[in-house]
Order: structure tokens, then sequence, then C-alpha cells
């Protein structure tokens, strides 16, 4: 089943997701200067790295799609915490994104449209300040949601070639048969990715 006409179900299934590793290796990376400044969740579904980076000390922009699982975030996010969240919905491919120190973009980036990619990641470049880190996800070549058009995949080199506006401090590969987060079957090729601004 195409992932992208069924997040409901991917909500429900990740409330019990743990934050993504990307995300706490960028947040042990960035510094306690750095907390006064934006921090943008893009595609934050219903909020689990979105908390981890607000507890973190971090001003957070929340980004989704999803009005569905923006009002779940709002909803679960602690009291002392909520003047310093923002939820803005709106798609990757009209995406409008601030000046920020740490953008985190977990498994979101292959659900944008082809022809919108390139923009997409323009305004990402931009966004990030100098000293800023991104972190999130690529598919590989040989993600079985590839030939199937439900996402976009790239190679290790078109990866490199991405990030050459930043120092790479993390690119993992990880190839596994396994199942998507409903339990369909699924052969897994991700790039993950935490990198920082020049």
């Amino acid at each position: 089943m195409d992932p992208r006409t069924n997040w409901p179900a991917y909500f429900e299934a990740a409330r019990d997701f743990d934050v993504r590793p990307t995300t706490r290796f960028a947040l042990d990376k960035l510094s306690a200067k750095n907390k006064t400044n934006l921090a943008i969740d893009l595609g934050c579904g219903n909020g689990t790295d979105t908390l981890a980076i607000l507890e973190a000390g971090f001003r957070v922009l929340a980004i989704d799609a999803s009005s569905e699982a923006l009002t779940e975030l709002k909803d679960k996010c602690p009291p002392r915490l909520s003047a310093h969240l923002t939820l803005e919905q709106q798609t990757l491919e009209a995406i409008n994104l601030p000046p920020c120190i740490f953008l985190n973009a977990s498994f979101v980036l292959p659900f944008c449209a082809l022809e919108a990619f390139p923009a997409l990641w323009a305004a990402i470049v931009e966004a990030l300040q100098s000293g800023g880190h991104f972190a999130g996800q690529f598919f590989g070549p040989t993600d079985s949601w590839g030939p199937l058009g439900y996402a976009l995949t790239h190679t290790k080199e078109e990866v490199e070639a991405l990030l050459t506006p930043f120092d790479i401090e993390l690119l993992r590969e990880d190839i596994r048969n396994g199942t998507d987060a409903v339990g369909t079957p699924k052969h897994w090729h991700v790039w993950h990715v935490v990198a920082c601004k020049k």
C-alpha cells in the first residue's frame, strides 16, 4: 500500500517510536549558545522528535501537512514548553522556511514530489545558518518504495553532492529487509545523515 495514502495509520504506529538517533546525534552537537535560536522540525508528524528538541531548550517551528498530527502534537506538548512551540500546516512542495540553527527532517524528504525537491533542498540549505545542523534521511536506490513511485531515492554520490554546503558528521547506510511502520513487508535502503552548515 502506498504510504502516502495512509498517514493516519502511520501516526498511530508512530506514537510508539523513539526519538530518531539522527535527531539525538545533532542535538548533542549543538552547543548551549545555539538554543536561543530557532529549530525546525520538518514533517514533524505527531511530534516525538519535536518534543525532544523542545526539551533540549530550543524554540521549535513544527511543520506538517497533516492537521490531525499537529493537533495531536499541540495536545501532548507539556504546558511548560508550549510557549516555545509554533505549529504550521504546510506541504513540502510549498514550504517557506525561516532562518534556523537546526533543521530536523526525519524520514520526510523522500516524500517530496520529484519536481519540487530541488527547491525544497535549496530552501533547507538557505534557511540553515552557518554552524547549524541538518539531521534526516534519504532513501537509497534499492529501497523498495522507489520503483513503486512512493518515494524519491538517491545514490550515495547524489547525497554527498547535496551535502556539499555542509561538513558531514554522520552518513550511515542502512540496508535490510523488514516492515514499514504499519507492518507491511518492505526492503529498506536508507542514508542517515547529520551535517553541519559551513
